[in-house]
């Protein structure tokens, strides 16, 4: 049964860059295609990044186990699968093919409709990778560290919005105290009740100090409560 699942599987089968996601991912998901080892240097836009993946970027990843978390979601929503958080082991089967649970739908937000079940918000967190020590360090436990963790569940998806800028906030304060005070001042120019306009703000700016490919990243998504 499990050589069926692996037959159908996306790292397995011969696919190309025209049957993938590619066109529909975000910016920051781009930045997380570092796993290629590809030279992304003066690409600034999305465009940019997707024709230069397209052009010279190789679909199939070699070592998909030496993936971070944040970076095999970046590849299973690459590739249309299931994205949701989860361990890595969990993350890596769905990878392979050896998880056959479908991603679920995204749901606009707005009025719960009558009669439609409740939802809830989750705040994911992935923070900066770690510099070459650090990793070597963390290299030398027999547990792994997880770089990809749950901030929260929240029934307001604003809370959950609330949460991630604050996480950022303290990860942009403990990088740069004269950077944490600009956004601060930043925010407070913003339309209160535009949460997710903050939460962009605040991972631009992330962005800017840390870098790409560098920078801490706070993910919000709707979950269907049964």
């Amino acid at each position: 049964m499990a050589n069926n699942k692996r037959a159908h599987s996306p790292e397995i089968q011969s696919i190309d860059w025209p049957d993938t996601k590619l066109d529909e991912l975000k910016r920051e998901d781009l930045n997380l295609f570092k796993s290629r080892q590809m030279d992304m240097k003066g690409i600034t836009t999305k465009e940019a990044m997707v024709e230069k993946l397209k052009k010279d970027g190789d679909i199939m990843i070699e070592n998909p186990e030496n993936l971070t978390n944040r970076e095999l979601i970046a590849e299973l929503r690459l590739r249309g699968l299931n994205d949701d958080a989860a361990k890595k082991e969990t993350l890596l089967a769905r990878y392979r093919g050896e998880d056959d649970e479908p991603p679920r739908k995204k749901q606009r937000v707005g009025k719960k409709p009558r009669g439609k079940k409740a939802s809830c918000f989750v705040a994911l967190y992935s923070a900066a990778p770690k510099d070459e020590k650090a990793q070597e360090n963390d290299n030398e436990n027999d547990e792994e560290k997880d770089d990809t963790y749950i901030l929260g569940v929240y029934k307001a998806e604003k809370h959950a919005y609330e949460e991630g800028v604050e996480k950022l906030l303290d990860d942009i304060k403990k990088k740069s105290d004269k950077d944490y005070k600009k956004v601060k001042t930043d925010l407070d120019k913003q339309d209160k009740s535009d949460y997710q306009g903050k939460l962009q703000l605040v991972s631009e700016r992330c962005e800017n100090l840390f870098g790409a490919y560098k920078d801490p990243y706070v993910k919000i998504s709707r979950h269907e409560i049964n």
